[in-house]
């Protein structure tokens, strides 16, 4: 809801001496909430003394979170274009280089070059509270620079100094359990966006007993998690997330546990996207547990695989699939269909293996584009395993037919294969998924498949979807 008068009335009482120094502009410049964010935003840059502009700050900062969507968004528009770069200073900072090309004036030209719009938000961040707003910020530059490249090159500008500001030195990692802040339990229960949870029984499900959450903070924005890590403990390799999301063996004594299984990581902020939390979170997350637990010897996760029914799908239209008929995309109503869905575990879980790996139809290379993937696989993990029917809810069975994965973090190889993969695009597989990948095996089994599926019998109604009880997962 739009404050703008609110936060008027209160600038002509307690900052007056705001719109006297904004007194010099003419009318029209000052004619809305937008234009006088903007004239507040270039004062800001030219106060040179500290207090006033802690106090400029404050102003701008009101006034910015008391604009509307709309006016946000033409804030940020006027911000992208208007607050670029000191050209003039540029210029010179080249001359300087030009005539005596040495590391000084090389690092001037670098500060020269920065856009006016980031030292803005450095001084913004002068006031209390304004990190927080300047994350919200970046949030919709990302939202807008979708469509307009100037806000897109304004948003990478700001990752660049968020990046500073959320460095691992600032960060703290705290284990949550049932007896942390309700405020902290509550923002865990709306950030989840994995495996959603329901009510607050289903939170102390995943904190008690052998269950873990681990979450980073930071002192700029107190109370607020940036991002958390739900763990399972247990004595083997997870594949169905069904057991641990029910929670039935979560008070089970585990004496020793020798595997810690992340099934659930959640960013709490969009606009903290690109900057490095969850590798740094998984890295503390591990030494944390190694410590408590010194019998874990297996680091994994349970992951989705959120973009593969949409891979599969392009990959028949565009005939890189030849094999298979289009009647396996309609999977999902027969993995409702007790015995029937057998004969489609052979041929999903290889064309998986393919997708996740990056390999193309020959045994060739391309890239991983499924995001999960993308992020276990820089911070070095290891595709382990892929799971049959390992998540059979709703969500799980349209975007991946059920599937999904186990990305382990062998610690005596994570940052070869983080090199391997950011460097060279190699995917570290295990033995049982580079089993899946040989071509002629996969041929030979999609063919297999391809006259079954065609007769195949589908369940009698497509409009309902059996409870997760009563699901069949040959």
């Amino acid at each position: 809801m739009n404050a703008s008068p609110q936060i008027e009335e209160r600038a002509r009482g307690g900052w007056g001496w705001l719109w006297r120094r904004l007194g010099g502009r003419s009318e029209a410049a000052l004619a809305g909430p937008v234009e006088r964010c903007v004239a507040t935003a270039e004062l800001l840059l030219a106060e040179s003394s500290d207090g006033q502009a802690v106090h400029i700050a404050t102003a701008l900062s009101d006034m910015l979170a008391a604009l509307s969507a709309d006016e946000m968004a033409l804030f940020l528009q006027r911000l992208a274009s208007a607050f670029g770069p000191d050209h003039a200073r540029l210029q010179a900072a080249v001359n300087d280089y030009l005539n005596q090309p040495d590391g000084a004036s090389a690092a001037w030209i670098g500060a020269a070059a920065q856009m006016r719009a980031v030292e803005l938000l450095r001084r913004l961040n002068m006031t209390p509270g304004a990190t927080a707003l300047i994350v919200a910020l970046r949030a919709e530059m990302l939202r807008l620079g979708r469509s307009e490249a100037a806000v897109a090159l304004l948003a990478e500008e700001t990752r660049q100094l968020l990046s500073s500001w959320f460095n691992r030195g600032f960060l703290r990692a705290e284990k949550l359990d049932w007896q942390s802040p309700a405020a902290v339990l509550e923002s865990i229960i709306r950030f989840e966006s994995v495996h959603a949870i329901d009510d607050w029984d289903s939170l102390r499900r995943r904190l008690d007993g052998n269950r873990r959450c681990f979450a980073f903070f930071h002192p700029a924005m107190p109370g607020v998690p940036l991002i958390f890590i739900e763990v399972a403990l247990t004595d083997g390799m997870s594949d169905r997330v069904g057991p641990i999301l029910d929670g039935d063996d979560r008070n089970v004594p585990l004496d020793a546990p020798t595997h810690a299984m992340f099934y659930s990581i959640n960013n709490c902020h969009r606009g903290l996207a690109g900057i490095s939390l969850g590798d740094l979170l998984i890295k503390q997350v591990v030494l944390d547990l190694r410590t408590e637990f010194p019998s874990l010897k297996s680091f994994a996760t349970l992951s989705p695989i959120p973009g593969f029914r949409t891979w599969l799908t392009e990959e028949c239209r565009i005939g890189r699939v030849s094999d298979l008929p289009e009647a396996l995309l309609d999977a999902p109503d027969l993995l409702h269909d007790g015995g029937a869905a057998g004969p489609l575990r052979d041929p999903l879980t290889l064309l998986c293996a393919r997708y996740l790996s990056g390999r193309t139809a020959n045994g060739g290379s391309a890239t991983v584009s499924d995001p999960v993937g993308r992020f276990h696989l820089s911070n070095g993990a290891r595709l382990e395993r892929i799971n049959w029917c390992a998540d059979p809810s709703p969500k799980g069975v349209r975007e991946s037919f059920g599937l999904m994965v186990n990305y382990r973090y062998v610690l005596d190889t994570i940052d070869a294969n983080h090199r391997a993969f950011v460097g060279d695009g190699r995917v570290a597989i295990s033995s049982g998924v580079a089993a899946l990948l040989d071509p002629p095996s996969v041929s030979r089994r999609i063919a297999r498949t391809s006259a079954w599926i065609k007769t195949a019998p589908r369940p009698t109604s497509r409009t309902t979807t059996p409870p997760a009880s009563s699901r069949h997962c040959p």
